[in-house]
């Protein structure tokens, strides 16, 4: 009854829908590639990893952080998470524009790793939004919206992924 209250039990569920999204990601890439297609994108997304390091440039945990203070507090939660989502979205374009930059001027080894890389360019942007909504709903007890949203973020990166795929492979 808790659990269901609290909502633990949704998100323990959508943490395990979400393995099992990654799992099949995995999987179907494997299958849907050959074995340098793969290692191409395997290259790539070690690139576009260094990358995502910097992702938000910390704006979800300083959100989380700030927001949950501030909710039993004076009310500045929203107005914090307005800076954070537009500080952060700036910021991710900023390294949208880096990484194709890096798909132009670096020397890279692989043939087609450059235009894998300009398929994840967005991806610091998209990411960092899923994230700043799923704070939001962390920091607002929004339990069920937060489990929701964890599994359309994990699902449109398994259909990203085989679309990516896809067209690596064409």
């Amino acid at each position: 009854d808790k659990a269901a209250r609290t909502g633990f039990g949704h998100i323990f569920g959508a943490n395990t829908i979400n393995q099992v999204f990654a799992f099949a990601s995995n999987f179907i890439l494997i299958r849907i590639l050959s074995k340098g297609e793969y290692g191409i994108y395997s290259y790539a997304f070690n690139i576009y990893s260094f990358f995502a390091l910097a992702i938000g440039f910390g704006m979800e945990s300083a959100c989380m952080q700030v927001c949950s203070e501030k909710m039993k507090g004076n009310g500045d939660a929203d107005r914090n998470m307005r800076f954070g989502i537009l500080f952060g979205s700036g910021f991710n374009l900023i390294l949208g524009v880096f990484i194709i930059l890096g798909a132009l001027f670096l020397p890279l080894p692989l043939a087609g790793v450059a235009e894998v890389l300009w398929l994840f360019a967005l991806m610091p942007f998209v990411t960092s939004l899923f994230n700043l909504a799923q704070t939001y709903f962390r920091y607002q007890l929004m339990n069920v919206e937060y489990s929701k949203c964890s599994v359309l973020n994990t699902a449109l990166i398994l259909a990203g992924s085989v679309a990516g795929g896809v067209l690596l492979k064409t």
